[in-house]
């Protein structure tokens, strides 16, 4: 039988005088981190340009992680697109459209044959490509007209 219990504040357990400490025999499941819980990766490119996006996976303690099979990255909303360069990398090309894009890679942590999905995004604003060169040249020298 289990039983959940959502307190708030200390909680004290007292014995009944002469029955010795109580014995809870309690245990704690798996510990899991809240869904949803990191905010995505954020980057600004115009719609000329396209940005290299990378994971890294890593055991709960830090350590490198092995995932099992590549990645995948899809493009949620926006005018961006996605093309995968290895099992680590990818390039986010800027669209057409000014606004912004949410790319999201998921991969599977359990290297048995169940499925431990990990998931992160990246937020992506694409900006107007301004002018950056003026384009300034010379013509070939020539007589000045006479008075």
């Amino acid at each position: 039988m289990n039983i959940y219990i959502t307190v708030e504040g200390p909680v004290y357990i007292t014995a009944a005088p002469g029955t010795g400490t109580p014995g809870l025999n309690a245990t704690l499941g798996a510990v899991a981190l809240k869904k949803d819980a990191k905010m995505p990766q954020e980057g600004s490119m115009t719609t000329e340009q396209r940005i290299q996006a990378a994971i890294d996976p890593k055991t709960q303690a830090g350590n490198p992680a092995t995932l099992d099979g590549p990645p995948t990255w899809t493009v949620e909303s926006g005018d961006c697109t996605v093309d995968p360069i290895d099992d680590k990398h990818a390039w986010i090309n800027a669209g057409a459209a000014l606004g912004d894009s949410v790319v999201v890679v998921k991969a599977d942590a359990d290297l048995g044959s169940g499925v431990t999905e990990l998931a992160d995004s990246f937020l992506i604003h694409v900006n107007h490509a301004g002018a950056a060169d003026l384009g300034a040249s010379l013509g070939t020298p020539e007589l000045k007209p006479t008075p």
